[in-house]
């Protein structure tokens, strides 16, 4: 096994800086540096109404700037991706713009990595996803874990419990695959996460920047990452030398294989080793019964 990572790509990302991405950055540069909490789930995360304006009524409540993410669930039934809110106002709250004018901003799409990468961003409230998990772990940004399916329940449980590098949300949320059912987060699970998350005093903050170094030295020279992914392309060579020797039609290993399948191919025939072996534990099976009787 070689072990190499965190895996992201770091590109300048041109292709994402259209109007919205633009918006979006202007507004976190007018914040002030780490007091944004953060909210996106994912390319398939999204939420019903009643949910949403629990999430709304949360953010309200706790007082935090924040930037959220927020997605139209698909149709039900379908595989469909998220899509975007002509109008979000028709899902929230009343007057919720109104009342969080000034330290709030609802988006659709996100350029999730540059927003965790601005210094104005001091939380992330998360799916968990794998991707995700190592963006907020490279940026230093620590997360309150609302997994939603797949393999996030586990990250979510190794961040809060095993590494002590997040805060819990709901950490045994899950939905179903046609959402028929979804539990229902109250605003004031979620309103206690981002407070705690937002906390400058939390010991999360120092075990999330320690880990930022953490990744970030792997990939240089001398790190982890640098020497596994060394060693892996030496030893290619020795690898596809071995391929192709074995791959060779008069190969003594292919010769020997070729003389081990016929060997068990003749071994369950009636007059095999293993026929012959079957036939003597049914004989001594009946031999045993008919002593007892």
């Amino acid at each position: 096994m070689i072990v190499v990572g965190p895996i992201l790509n770091l590109g300048d990302g041109n292709e994402d800086h259209n109007q919205e991405y633009d918006m979006i950055m202007k507004w976190l540069d007018e914040q002030p540096h780490s007091s944004v909490v953060f909210l996106c789930f994912g390319s398939k995360g999204s939420f019903e109404e009643d949910q949403v304006k629990e999430i709304a009524n949360a953010l309200e409540r706790s007082g935090n700037r924040f930037l959220w993410s927020l997605r139209r669930p698909p149709p039900k039934d379908t595989l469909q991706f998220p899509s975007e809110f002509e109008n979000p106002e028709e899902v929230l709250p009343v007057g919720f713009f109104q009342r969080t004018k000034g330290r709030g901003k609802v988006i659709g799409w996100a350029p999730q990595l540059a927003i965790l990468s601005h210094p104005a961003v001091g939380g992330f409230v998360s799916h968990c996803g794998w991707n995700s998990t190592l963006e907020s772990v490279r940026s230093g940004v620590p997360i309150a874990t609302w997994p939603l399916y797949a393999e996030q329940q586990s990250n979510a449980f190794q961040l809060v419990k095993d590494l002590g590098m997040a805060v819990e949300i709901k950490m045994d949320y899950r939905e179903d695959f046609n959402k028929t059912n979804p539990p229902l987060v109250k605003a004031e699970e979620i309103e206690d996460g981002i407070r705690k998350l937002m906390d400058s005093e939390n010991k999360i903050r120092a075990k999330v920047m320690e880990m930022k170094d953490k990744s970030r030295a792997a990939l240089l020279e001398g790190g982890s990452s640098y020497v596994a992914l060394g060693h892996f392309v030496e030893t290619c060579p020795l690898t596809l030398k071995a391929v192709r020797q074995l791959m060779e039609p008069d190969s003594e290993i292919r010769t020997k294989m070729e003389d081990v399948k016929e060997k068990s191919r003749f071994s369950i025939m009636e007059i095999g080793s293993s026929d012959a072996s079957l036939g003597r534990f049914i004989e001594q099976v009946s031999d045993g019964v008919n002593n007892k009787c």
